[in-house]
């Protein structure tokens, strides 16, 4: 409980920083972090559950060295800031609220009947169950 209400208020305070970085306009370096918070937590999250500690440090190094050398183009480029941050909080979203770890979890669609009903034969073809 004490976990979930943690994860709430960092969340809501994450949104209103946000919103008061992006509501002034400029751009910073604030904001990039700000941006790449949530992917950067998944790709935490992700290098912690490796097994193999030595690949993970290796992968998280790089990637440091390539956001590091990325920055200034990215404190530029609003529109990829916004994929990045959109992603990072829909992974997060998919870590965080995953049906098969939670249970039955009612207003999250869990499959095609949840989203509009069934399936055209074109459609199924197409779709992995």
């Amino acid at each position: 409980m004490v976990r979930a209400v943690g994860a709430g208020i960092l969340t809501v305070a994450w949104a209103v920083a946000s919103y008061f970085n992006s509501a002034s306009g400029v751009a910073s370096g604030w904001g990039v972090a700000l941006a790449l918070a949530p992917l950067s937590l998944v790709v935490v999250l992700g290098l912690y559950r490796m097994r193999q500690r030595w690949l993970a440090l290796l992968f998280g190094l790089v990637l440091v060295a390539l956001l590091t050398w990325l920055w200034p183009a990215l404190s530029q480029r609003i529109a990829t800031l916004y994929f990045l941050e959109h992603m990072g909080v829909y992974s997060l979203w998919r870590c965080f609220a995953n049906p098969e770890r939670l249970g039955d979890f009612p207003g999250y669609p869990t499959g095609p009947a949840d989203c509009g009903g069934a399936l055209s034969d074109k459609q199924v073809r197409y779709t992995v169950a």
